[in-house]
């Protein structure tokens, strides 16, 4: 009976370890990769001419803002 009782804790055991690597880092059964990470919804505000500059225009006021108003 002792025998029986470790053989039905280790195969237990066993059973419980085998489930916790099965769930990890798996994807959905219902997507593929092709839509787990999709692309954001693009935005017409995105389109703006103004906020096109403001895309080039911004790095040059950080570094500004990093070198000239926050010195060593």
């Amino acid at each position: 009976m002792k025998r029986f009782s470790v053989m039905l804790v280790l195969f237990v055991g066993i059973g419980f370890i085998g489930q916790d690597l099965q769930a990890q880092d798996q994807l959905p059964y219902d997507n593929g990769l092709s839509t787990y990470h999709s692309a954001p919804r693009y935005r017409e505000s995105e389109s703006h001419p103004l906020r096109v500059l403001a895309y080039v225009v911004h790095p040059v006021g950080w570094l500004a803002r990093e070198v000239i108003f926050r010195p060593l």
